[in-house]
């Protein structure tokens, strides 16, 4: 009984602080549309506190106390790694790669008993991901995730599609393709302004190969 209060009073608590900060982290993620959501942030903050409360209590007071939590720095960046796509010459993912070895540094941070740093580091970040955002808006105009679904006939190219918003300036952050019964509908989500949008419309709707094309914010 005492050592399950013990664990409540010390690793317990731990364990809910990695959840709650991931959680922010990853909330903010989830609502912008990342793939790295709410449920993967917390996991890899719970995850990097577990592994680093393990490494400390294998290796005693004598041992190497950050051989474990050491392999995460390493560990997480294959995770990162499927969130970074290249294509057609642009990067994607960058921001969620590095947001996800941010995370697992607090959950080491948290099971190394720094708290202090663990909550501040939350903050920053935070701030980082939403006021940095708020900054690149009136830097760079106003875009918004834009979703276009776009009806083609069967075998039409779907990279001359990606070329005309790369040529519009307009970076494809996801796209999916799926049989319908007149032909291909194709979905991109980018990040673009009003403008922009109805512009590629446009030029979308006057291919031959698109037989219906529109957008939403």
């Amino acid at each position: 009984m005492e050592g399950l209060l013990e664990f409540i009073a010390d690793e317990g608590v731990k364990l809910v602080i990695a959840v709650l900060l991931g959680g922010v982290i990853g909330f903010e993620r989830e609502l912008v549309g990342k793939p790295a959501g709410l449920r993967t942030n917390i996991l890899i903050a719970l995850g990097s506190t577990v592994l680093t409360l393990t490494s400390m209590r294998l290796a005693g007071p004598l041992g190497d106390q950050g051989r474990i939590a050491a392999q995460i720095v390493s560990g997480v960046g294959f995770i990162g790694a499927g969130t970074i796509i290249q294509a057609r010459g642009a990067v994607v993912g960058l921001t969620s790669a590095a947001t996800i070895w941010a995370v697992a540094a607090i959950g080491i941070a948290i099971g190394a008993d720094m708290l202090h740093l663990a909550v501040g580091a939350t903050a920053l970040i935070f701030l980082c991901l939403t006021m940095l955002r708020r900054i690149e808006y009136f830097s760079y105009g106003r875009r918004e995730l834009v979703t276009f679904r776009v009806q083609m006939t069967a075998g039409a190219g779907v990279a001359d599609i990606q070329d005309l918003f790369a040529k519009a300036g307009t970076l494809v952050e996801h796209s999916s393709l799926r049989k319908s019964e007149r032909g291909v509908e194709c979905t991109l989500s980018c990040n673009t302004d009003a403008r922009t949008a109805a512009e590629l419309l446009v030029d979308l709707t006057a291919r031959e190969d698109v037989e219906q094309a529109s957008f939403e914010e």
